[in-house]
Parts: C-alpha cells; sequence; structure tokens
C-alpha cells in the first residue's frame, strides 16, 4: 500500500536526479511514496524516541529522590554533631572541674603531711 506524500506535485514516475554543482554527484531519484517499510520505520524511531525520554524522566527522578535523600542525610548528620559538640562542652566542663577538685584535695593532703609530719610516699 503506497500513500502518496501531501504537497508534492503529482508525479507519475520518479522524480528526476538532482546534481549537486558543489560535488559533481549526481543524486538518485526517488518516487514521491511511502511504503508499510517507511511506516514501520517511523514507528520504530517514534518508539525508540518516547523510551528514551522515558529513561531520561525515570532517570531525573532516581537522581532527585537520590539527592533529597542526601541533603535530608546531611541535616540529620549536622544535627548529631552539633548535639555531640555540646555532649564534648559539657565533658570539658566536668573535666575541668575534676581537675580543680583534684588540685585542692592535693593541697589539702599536703598541709596534713606538714601538720603531722608524716610522707605519704
Amino acid at each position: 500500500m503506497n500513500v502518496r506524500l501531501v504537497g508534492l506535485p503529482e508525479y507519475n514516475g520518479f522524480y528526476p536526479p538532482k546534481k549537486l554543482r558543489w560535488l559533481g554527484i549526481e543524486m538518485p531519484a526517488l518516487k514521491p511514496e511511502i511504503s508499510i517499510g517507511n511506516l514501520l520505520s517511523m514507528a520504530v524511531s517514534c518508539i525508540a524516541i518516547f523510551s528514551v525520554v522515558v529513561t531520561l524522566a525515570v532517570f531525573g527522578t532516581n537522581m532527585r529522590a537520590d539527592i533529597d535523600n542526601s541533603k535530608k542525610d546531611i541535616v540529620d548528620i549536622k544535627a548529631a554533631l552539633a548535639k555531640q559538640a555540646t555532649i564534648n562542652d559539657s565533658n570539658l566542663t566536668f573535666q575541668s572541674e575534676v581537675r580543680v577538685d583534684l588540685k585542692y584535695v592535693r593541697n589539702a593532703l599536703d598541709r596534713m603531711e606538714d601538720r603531722k609530719g608524716f610522707s605519704a610516699k
């Protein structure tokens, strides 16, 4: 089954060959008709283009989901680091207090040694 192309002049035979002047080549003559093979080729090309578009859309959606998950993970990590920083600050304060208390205890023990005249060594 052949279908005539719309807009082309009526011609019963082949279109006359065209000559490319700058190459010196004569192009082959073509029939202005569409065959079933041409239609199938166009359909396969359309399906291929559609599948590429769908694949790119799915890839973009997956990439967007991965980026969103990464952003959420980064926010969680920042929150955990802030919490750890406050814990470290409180531990540092506690260690400083213990150090000061140990200094007072040493001073008290030194005074006791000096009063009673014995050595703990």
